[in-house]
């Protein structure tokens, strides 16, 4: 999947662009607060509905219009094209696909998948679990036809439990829930656990083509007592699920931890390291993508060059070079990848949210 188009109006400081992406590497450089990031931004906001900055919609639409606009062409494998579209007001939502009225985002990422390395991505092993298990959930969103279902099953059942707990419904009304609970997210747990062994065995080549040294493993954790079932967890932990209101144990609180050379990262990792881990399990889960979809996808890397140095930099193009991933990079200064020998790649430049196209 790639874009052949990219049209974005009223997008923070992106009053009317319109891009013509190639299908290998797009550079964009500028000044800071000249738009780079925002491009990046409005792609993924087509593919996932929100930004990848963790802000609402309010900040996204330019100060001068009620609502944004982003509209593309993307061309899949079969050489059809899909023009997609999506106006975002504060409370409304209005998308369409090949003109017909689409309502769910994810019917824009089935259309569009992309993976996103920016600097708030480096917190991925360090900060909240939330982010680890959307790592994962992304992965099987569309590797596993299955998983989706079971997700959206869960959570119902969830919140559901949730509410009677709220409400303090008799122990036995709330063990209604645990039948559904435990169908759905011990699939997910089971899901979560086999992708995670899948990226870490595609890790080591990665690594070697990176020219590092690390030797990374994981280590899953499905969200209640180790040693127990879901259904166990749950019956014995009902008095405190009912003291706090909501379940305590299951996946909706799994996580994942990532050692390197036998030590955790989290307490032994430099923030270098960390920076290269994260790269790794990123460009691990495009690789293992491409090969189990046969298709490709979209890498956005914003100011990857920052956070990188120089060797490392070049090694992990030549690893996306290698996977035909289309790619939107940002950086203040076009000499950032100078030294970066790609063919057929584009440079963009940049300022107050005008977008020349410059090579």
């Amino acid at each position: 999947m790639e874009l052949s188009t990219l049209n974005i109006n009223n997008f923070r400081n992106l009053n009317a662009v319109q891009i013509e992406p190639v299908n290998t590497f797009n550079f964009f450089s500028g000044d800071n607060g000249a738009g780079k990031t925002s491009i990046l931004e409005a792609v993924h906001f087509l593919s996932h509905g929100r930004s990848f900055r963790n802000v609402g919609v309010k900040p996204l639409i330019n100060d001068q219009a009620k609502s944004f606009i982003i509209k593309a062409d993307i061309n899949g494998d079969s050489d059809l094209v899909k023009h997609v579209g999506i106006e975002k007001s504060e409370k409304v939502f209005k998308g369409r696909i090949n003109g017909i009225e689409a309502f769910r985002i994810s019917q824009f990422s089935e259309l569009l998948p992309v993976i996103t390395i920016h600097p708030g991505s480096f917190g991925l092993l360090t900060e909240t679990p939330s982010s680890r298990r959307a790592f994962l959930d992304w992965g099987l969103f569309f590797s596993d036809p299955r998983f989706k279902s079971e997700w959206q099953k869960y959570h119902v059942a969830l919140r559901q439990r949730n509410a009677g707990l709220r409400a303090q419904l008799p122990k036995r009304d709330i063990h209604c829930w645990n039948v559904q609970l435990v169908e759905h997210g011990e699939y997910l747990s089971q899901a979560r656990d086999r992708y995670l062994t899948q990226i870490q065995q595609i890790i080591p080549d990665i690594c070697h083509q990176l020219e590092s040294q690390l030797e990374i493993k994981s280590i899953y954790r499905t969200g209640w007592s180790k040693g127990m079932s879901l259904a166990d967890s749950l019956v014995a932990q009902v008095e405190r699920d009912l003291s706090l209101g909501y379940t305590y144990s299951g996946p909706h609180r799994a996580d994942f931890s990532i050692s390197f050379n036998n030590k955790g990262v989290a307490k032994f990792a430099s923030r270098g390291q960390i920076k290269l881990i994260t790269v790794l399990l990123k460009l691990a889960q495009a690789y293992y993508f491409v090969k189990q979809s046969k298709t490709t996808c979209v890498l956005l890397l914003d100011d990857i060059a920052s956070e990188l140095d120089e060797k490392y930099l070049s090694l992990a193009m030549r690893v996306v070079a290698d996977l035909k991933l289309q790619v939107f990079l940002t950086s203040v200064s076009s000499g950032a990848y100078n030294k970066l020998d790609f063919h057929s790649s584009a440079m963009f430049h940049v300022e107050h949210g005008v977008v020349d196209r410059v090579l």
